[in-house]
């Protein structure tokens, strides 16, 4: 389950922290706020028209914008000195309190228990340059990076157990599959690439121009096939079940290319958040993998969304992080009124862009604690957690 929110809907990070300390600063109602702010649906697509005359769709509800709560936000412990690119729950640590790893520009990758009052518990520097994603299992922790690198580490030691190397440009999303045998990642050199951890061979690999690849993941259940999602206005499934990899499904459409995408836990749909500017673009949608095409759009966002995710403990519930600053649940439910699909809108704390969320625990179905971070003035990162209402 993770970390769980208070009756308060608090985050419970053990005590007060005071100055000294370095645990969490205090946050305090900003002036610069201002009132509670109604979310404008704008125009989502270029011509302001639906390209999909079959697709439901829908958009903010203003009733349901909520300011950040002082009393579900707290400040955690920074733990790089630049920007951070990534951030995933360690699944190889305690049950109880939840672990995270990042990923950074400093050419680090950190852990650290969620509420720690220290620096980072472990820390790997073995890439020469910034690391874009960081991915895990119970055994491994895996990296990428613009130095055109993967990394294998352990936790127990400092230095890699394994560089995998061949992309040409830097290295842009990564994914173990489900048994931990094989990763996967995609470069800006138009490739994917499927790799053998046991041996740190490649054992396959597909080239397709333009596929500048931005995202990447596996079906669950030791499945041979990734979704994958690139600059050219395309999400893809490929099989890679032999050397050749093939994409048996392409789905098309896209204002702007996608950004993020997860897999429903029954690997039936595929939710993927896009780019976009001044609410043109920015939509999340819903893909019915079986039907071959987009069952539901979502439109709010005003800037990039740069994270979205199934909440496996709310069904019908996904939620999602965008360089508008803000974070959202949404009903995916079929049947669900479209003018209302937006269950909540969460606005983040902090000066700087939006860079990167992850949801490290839901207390039934209720709450669901996440993680983000973005930066200051200064360019230092900071990071947050906070519990958001899922109902």
């Amino acid at each position: 389950m993770g970390a769980t929110c208070s009756s308060a809907n608090a985050v419970d990070m053990g005590g007060k922290n005071s100055k000294d300390s370095g645990a969490f600063d205090s946050i305090e109602e900003d002036a610069r706020r201002g009132s509670k702010e109604s979310v404008s649906n704008g125009g989502r697509n270029v011509k302001g028209e639906n390209p999909y005359s079959n697709v439901s769709t829908g958009t903010a509800s203003h009733t349901n914008d909520v300011a950040s709560d002082d009393s579900s936000t707290k400040k955690l412990v920074p733990t790089h000195k630049d920007a951070v690119n990534d951030i995933v729950l360690h699944v190889g640590q305690s049950k109880t309190t939840p672990t995270l790893l990042t990923c950074s520009d400093d050419k680090s990758i950190a852990l650290q228990a969620l509420g720690s009052t220290e620096d980072a518990a472990k820390r790997w520097s073995g890439h020469s340059k910034p690391v874009n994603k960081v991915v895990c299992n119970e055994n491994f922790i895996f990296s990428c990076s613009r130095d055109l690198k993967i990394k294998q580490w352990v936790v127990d030691s400092p230095d890699a157990c394994a560089t995998y190397e061949g992309h040409t440009l830097t290295v842009t999303a990564l994914g173990i599959r489900s048994d931990g045998t094989r990763i996967a990642s995609g470069s800006r050199d138009t490739t994917i690439r499927v790799w053998d951890v046991a041996t740190g061979k490649q054992r396959a690999r597909n080239s397709t121009p333009r596929n500048l690849v931005t995202c990447l993941q596996w079906f669950p259940d030791n499945s041979s096939l990734l979704a994958q999602g690139s600059e050219d206005l395309s999400l893809r499934i490929w099989d890679v079940r032999t050397s050749v990899v093939k994409a048996s499904q392409t789905f098309k459409g896209y204002v702007y290319f996608p950004l993020c995408l997860d897999i429903s836990p029954d690997g039936n749909e595929i939710l993927t958040g896009s780019k976009g500017f001044n609410g043109v673009g920015c939509e999340v949608r819903v893909w019915d993998v079986r039907a071959g095409k987009v069952r539901l759009e979502l439109n709010g966002h005003e800037q990039d969304v740069k994270a979205c995710k199934f909440l496996t403990e709310s069904p019908g519930r996904v939620i999602t992080g965008s360089k508008d600053k803000t974070v959202r649940v949404w009903n995916i439910a079929s049947g669900a009124n479209g003018s209302s699909r937006m269950v909540h809108n969460y606005k983040m704390y902090g000066d700087g862009a939006f860079a990167a969320m992850c949801v490290v625990g839901q207390q039934a179905q209720e709450n669901a604690t996440v993680v983000y971070t973005g930066a200051a003035l200064d360019g230092t990162p900071e990071m947050f957690s906070a519990c958001i209402p899922c109902f």
